[in-house]
């Protein structure tokens, strides 16, 4: 009888002889993501990763992100909505004419013509996550300036500041388009976009509930909330894209487009005083060109 040799194993024994087998090499190939195992005749799957290959996010993942991101744009078209329906009674509220108490709607409007390619550039340089908390936290430090105001200019200042978050929608948008998967690029951008729709659809019953029931400040603390709430979930879920486009910010450039949006909503006598006071008091009034 012979021993088993190196590099052999006895699996068994026919008719007295033994039946020797070569011993099958070590696995060298590295495992596959998702192992399986074999258990009384039924198979069990470990799946761990949660990203792809690319470093995008994978479902649950996207979900999560997508969800977050939508919502911060509902938040944001509540904001824009949520004065309509007290815009009647803002000159009795405000003690303020009506033509001022617009400003209240219009002061939201220009931040955010202005904010929009702003903060769409200081992202591609420094961070979209980081733009996008940055525009939720002026969207509620704004609600709560109007929630505590009981005067016209606090007001504006608060609207002011609620439109300075604008970024929201664009910057939600850029995140998906780095982080989430193409099968999912296309509906995702489509839920983002329509978030400002469904915003105003729910803001404006909503609006108009709290105005009849409680307080008119009610209105910018529930605002403020929500923008709260819309910080911690991309806080949590949303990563910070890793996609950058390097460059400077225009200074310059963004103080010269500012001006010609707000300028020409603006009082004219203002904005030419602002320009060259001394200019204009030197040339002395101006008269239209009389027609032959």
């Amino acid at each position: 009888m012979r021993g088993n040799e190196p590099g052999h194993g006895v699996l068994g024994t026919t008719s007295g002889s033994f039946v020797k087998a070569a011993r099958l090499p070590y696995r060298t190939t590295p495992l596959s993501p998702i192992t399986s195992c074999t258990h009384g005749g039924s198979t069990m799957s470990h799946a761990s990763p949660r990203t792809g290959d690319d470093g995008r996010a994978t479902a649950p993942r996207a979900n999560a992100v997508v969800a977050a991101l939508a919502f911060g744009g509902i938040v944001f078209s509540l904001m824009q909505s949520l004065v309509i329906p007290i815009v009647p009674d803002l000159p009795k509220l405000l003690g303020a004419s009506p033509s001022n108490s617009s400003w209240a709607i219009t002061a939201t409007l220009l931040a955010a013509a202005v904010a929009t390619p702003v903060t769409g550039r200081l992202g591609d340089m420094i961070g979209k996550r980081r733009m996008l908390l940055v525009s939720l936290v002026l969207l509620v430090a704004g609600s709560v300036t109007a929630a505590l105001s009981d005067s016209l200019v606090p007001l504006v200042v608060g609207r002011a500041l609620q439109g300075l978050a604008a970024g929201v929608v664009p910057l939600g948008i850029s995140i998906m388009r780095d982080e989430l998967p193409p099968e999912r690029l296309g509906s995702a951008t489509a839920l983002m976009s329509a978030s400002q729709g469904v915003g105003g659809a729910l803001g404006l019953p909503a609006a108009a509930a709290i105005a009849d029931n409680f307080d008119w400040h009610t209105l910018f603390w529930a605002s403020g909330a929500a923008g709260a709430l819309a910080a911690v979930l991309v806080l949590v879920f949303v990563p910070e894209s890793k996609v950058r486009s390097g460059g400077r910010f225009d200074l310059v450039g963004a103080i010269g487009m500012a001006a010609g949006l707000v300028c020409p909503s603006a009082d004219w006598s203002r904005c030419r005083a602002s320009i060259d006071v001394s200019a204009c008091s030197l040339s002395g009034p101006v008269r239209a060109p009389s027609l032959p």
